[in-house]
C-alpha cells in the first residue's frame, strides 16, 4: 500500500518534518512542486481544528487522501494513494505517532505535563528528529508499509538482532 507522504507542522503552520515515500515525488526536485502540495495541505485544512487530539480528520485531493490529526503541540499529516483509505491511514497515524513519541521520550514517552513535542522533536540531545527519520524508513521502505510493530521497528533502527 503506497503511502505518499509525512508531514508535521507546528501550531503556526511550519514544517518540522517532511518525507516524500511516493517513487514519483521523491524525484521531484523543485521546490515550486513541494510548496504547491503544502498549499494544499493548508487550503484544504486551514479552516479546521485539527489540534483536538485523538480525533483525526480526513480530506481527499485528486487520488490522494489524507489525514491528519493533533498530537500535543504538533499536527501529524499522513497522505496515501492507491488502497491507503481513511481507516488505513488512521491506523498508520496510530503507529508513526508512537514512533515520534518514542523518538522524543525515549521508554518514558512524552508526559502531558512536557507535551512540547515540537521541542524535544528539533532539539532533543540525541536527535529525534534523525530517530524518527530512521523508524519512518523502517517502517516504510520505499512507500509501502513494511511492519507496524513499534518494538520491532525501534530494535531495526538501533541495530539489534530481532530474534
Amino acid at each position: 500500500m503506497p503511502v505518499h507522504s509525512i508531514y508535521i507542522l507546528n501550531a503556526q503552520d511550519k514544517v518540522l518534518f517532511r518525507k516524500h515515500l511516493d517513487a514519483k515525488w521523491r524525484l521531484i526536485s523543485h521546490i515550486d512542486d513541494r510548496l504547491q502540495w503544502e498549499r494544499v495541505l493548508y487550503r484544504n485544512t486551514r479552516n479546521k481544528s485539527p489540534a483536538l487530539p485523538g480525533a483525526s480528520q480526513f480530506f481527499q485531493e485528486r487520488e490522494i487522501n489524507v489525514v491528519y490529526q493533533g498530537f500535543y503541540d504538533v499536527v501529524v499529516f499522513l497522505a496515501g494513494t492507491d488502497e491507503c483509505d481513511e481507516m488505513t491511514l488512521t491506523d498508520l497515524l496510530v503507529v508513526v505517532q508512537e514512533l515520534l513519541c518514542l523518538a522524543c521520550g525515549g521508554k518514558k514517552k512524552i508526559s502531558a505535563a512536557n507535551a512540547s513535542v515540537e521541542s524535544e522533536f528539533l532539539h532533543k540531545d540525541g536527535g529525534a528528529f534523525a530517530k524518527f527519520s530512521i523508524y519512518v524508513d523502517h517502517m516504510m521502505p520505499h512507500g509501502f508499509v513494511a511492519s507496524t510493530n513499534v518494538d520491532l521497528i525501534d530494535k531495526l533502527a538501533k541495530g539489534k538482532p530481532v530474534v
